[in-house]
């Protein structure tokens, strides 16, 4: 059995994790969002723990990442960078080395062609947050060059989602 933290946790993604960890695992949960009681109807879970925080207070992510086994970030907006820089920083301070993240097509300017030029204007409102998490990423101790790869010295095992 593991501990999970789920920020963002009212996200369409976390929420679809959230019931598939719930109907699939043994595993023990801690969803972090603004206005918790959007997710009421965990209350009364035995392995749910509800956590009304904003991801840039790093002291209450820090916090919540008490015990856990995995991070799994679901954030997003127009601060997106600042906040990833919230939840490196509160990693670091309560020494978690697993962070999923997850990020979005394109962020890494990888998607060619006539698609990759639809997909810029589609959702060029975002990218520039993810891109910036990118960079981030790739300079923490989480990642190399590229937040998708090892650190190749660590014992951090690290994943990146990139949904289409």
């Amino acid at each position: 059995m593991k501990k999970v933290l789920i920020i963002g946790a009212n996200g369409g993604t976390a929420r679809i994790l959230t019931d598939r960890l719930l109907d699939e695992t043994t595993d023990q949960l801690v969803l972090f969002l603004r206005k918790a009681d959007r997710l009421a109807k965990y209350e009364s879970n035995p392995r749910v723990t509800l956590v009304d925080g904003n991801v840039l207070d790093t002291e209450a992510l820090r916090l919540a990442m008490k015990d856990v086994d995995i991070v799994y970030s679901n954030v997003g907006g127009a601060d997106l960078g600042q906040q990833t820089q919230s939840i490196l920083t509160a990693m670091h301070e309560a020494k978690q080395t697993r962070l999923i993240f997850i990020s979005a097509l394109g962020a890494h300017h990888e998607v060619p062609g006539k698609f990759g030029e639809w997909n810029e204007q589609a959702i060029a409102a975002f990218l520039p947050g993810f891109r910036e998490s990118a960079k981030l990423l790739a300079n923490s101790v989480y990642t190399t060059s590229e937040s998708a790869k090892l650190l190749a010295n660590s014992d951090v095992v690290y994943t990146e989602l990139r949904p289409a």
